[in-house]
């Protein structure tokens, strides 16, 4: 059976892609987000592509670890939002993913496990709040967490530790604030870690980093810019297709979609593709200047946006 809407993937500008970051980066360690179906783009599939050359997964929830994990695709898999359940951290820890720590009450959560399990190592990376205000251990907070750490078991390993830029590519004095703060935080972090992670895609393309070892490239990795302010050199992965399914011939003041909010204003042939909000595709896009390209050529897309339909000027 032929869809009638698909999305079709670019293995080699996805490849690029990696190879500009890593040419920028110095070829540091990739921590790769496929986290939300890897931004759209198809989590098993592209995980299954890239994982001969990037050191590890990052995902949103245990959920995607499991996805990836039952695929059998051989990396390791970080799990980026704070585990709040007790059993999620015990079934992450017993399957070997990567355990984001950002605030105490997960630390006691955490020791309640680990003595649980006194033989299995439980892989950890620190969070720290340098400024986003999301999650993450604060600086008012250090002191106290190094003293709850002295009391860990000893069978939790502190893989990595890691921030979140929240201003890269945009407010530069916001992000050499956090970036300050996080060198103090890593100058000073009384435990030898493997990862050293904070470059999203905008600190990436914003300017060297000489204090962490990994990075975290999204969106650009899928060939998208983080910032209009950021002049970068990827390429899309993904182009979301569809066909034409009827052809109308409008005459001046004819209206287009529920409401008739748009009017030709002269002699117009549109066309009706298969797509609308049910499929992803926003309704409130509607409203703005949008366009689709028919055999190479831009096409203004026209009228209110529908659940299955629409409408675009041919």
């Amino acid at each position: 059976m032929k869809h009638l809407t698909w999305i079709e993937l670019n293995s080699g500008n996805l490849f690029q892609n990696i190879q500009k970051i890593n040419s920028i980066t110095g070829k540091k360690r990739i921590i790769l987000p496929v986290k939300s179906n890897a931004y759209g783009h198809g989590l098993l599939e592209i995980s299954k592509k890239v994982a001969p050359i990037i050191d590890m997964f990052f995902v949103a929830d245990i959920e995607e670890a499991f996805k990836l994990k039952n695929a059998r695709i051989e990396r390791n898999i970080f799990i980026d939002l704070p585990i709040i359940d007790e059993k999620d951290i015990e079934e992450a820890a017993l399957n070997g993913f990567r355990i984001n720590i950002s605030n105490f009450e997960q630390m006691e959560l955490l020791k309640n496990v680990s003595r649980k399990h006194s033989s299995l190592t439980i892989y950890t990376h620190i969070e720290f709040d340098t400024g986003m205000n999301r999650t993450g251990f604060k600086e008012n907070e250090l002191l106290k967490l190094y003293e709850k750490f002295n009391d860990m078991p000893g069978n939790i390993h502190t893989e990595g530790i890691f921030t979140h830029f929240a201003t890269a590519g945009e407010n530069m004095e916001e992000f050499e604030a956090q970036l300050r703060l996080f060198k103090h935080i890593v100058s000073n972090f009384p435990y030898k870690v493997d990862y050293i992670h904070a470059e999203n895609s905008a600190a990436v393309f914003t300017d060297g980093i000489n204090i962490t070892n990994a990075v975290r490239p999204g969106i650009a990795t899928y060939g998208l810019s983080p910032s209009s302010k950021l002049n970068i050199s990827v390429k899309p992965v993904l182009t979301w297709k569809t066909r034409i399914v009827e052809i109308k011939h409008l005459a001046k003041g004819d209206g287009v979609s529920y409401g008739l909010d748009y009017r030709a204003t002269k002699p117009l042939r549109i066309a009706t593709l298969p797509v609308g909000y049910g499929y992803g595709y926003m309704r409130i896009l509607g409203k703005a200047p949008a366009y689709v390209l028919v055999n190479g050529q831009k096409c203004k897309i026209i009228g209110r946006i529908c659940m299955n339909h629409m409408m675009i000027d041919i």
